[in-house]
């Protein structure tokens, strides 16, 4: 049965026809009242009311302001992750987009968080760099951040106050410091840098190469325009 209704779910035909008998059993049976969430029911989507009792459950597991975010997000990022692909959030806006801006803000704060810890230990303009620029580096906490920010109007306020601000936060607090450490390193190091430098670097080994050249084009844009 489980696997018809996911061959039911996944014709684009019967998908509107699937969603109209899952709504009525919903509302038949009174699932409401009759299920839970839990681990089990983590990447479930045979029906609706699933979405809407998850969002229960972690808007009941986060306090109006946010306060103990932090201390959810891991699993706020694993229920969002599981759900952001299912049935009911890619066939119902509100869902899609409350579970993917979820998991973009999990993802800022957990990002944020680790990259002041390893601030700690950084001092260096050639390690800030290295970090920022990495495959898996700090510059995708500015893209995340971009992200997230084009789904506050989407979602209500107490939940934008709930689940984005706090990540809001501490990635603005990592912006702050990391600035004032690479301020500081600039200071002390000077800015090595030079167009020779670049062109060095760029034309080292390699035969004719195309150069694009964008007026102050964001890393982490490029990085995504690149992808």
């Amino acid at each position: 049965m489980a696997r018809l209704a996911h061959n039911w779910r996944e014709r684009e035909p019967l998908r509107e026809a699937y969603r109209t008998a899952a709504l009525e059993i919903e509302r038949e049976h009174e699932l409401r009242r009759l299920l839970t969430v839990g681990e089990e029911v983590l990447e479930t989507e045979t029906f609706r009311v699933l979405d809407e009792l998850w969002q229960e459950a972690i808007r009941s597991a986060v306090t109006q302001d946010g306060g103990n975010f932090g201390e959810k997000a891991a699993r706020l990022e694993e229920i969002a992750k599981a759900r952001r692909g299912l049935f009911w959030a890619k066939t119902e806006e509100r869902f899609g987009k409350f579970w993917e801006a979820l998991y973009l803000s999990a993802q800022l704060h957990r990002g944020s968080g680790e990259a002041l810890s390893e601030l700690e230990g950084i001092g260096g303009l050639e390690d800030l760099i290295s970090r920022y620029t990495a495959e898996n580096g700090w510059w995708r906490l500015d893209l995340w951040a971009l992200e997230l920010a084009a789904f506050e109007d989407a979602l209500a306020a107490s939940d934008a106050i709930r689940f984005l601000h706090p990540a809001l936060r501490i990635y603005a607090e990592f912006l702050d410091r990391v600035n004032r450490t690479f301020a500081r390193a600039v200071d002390r190091e000077g800015w090595q840098p030079t167009q020779l430098d670049f062109w060095r670097r760029v034309r080292a080994e390699r035969g004719r190469t195309a150069v694009f050249l964008a007026d102050a084009l964001r890393y982490d844009l490029a990085q995504y325009l690149k992808q």
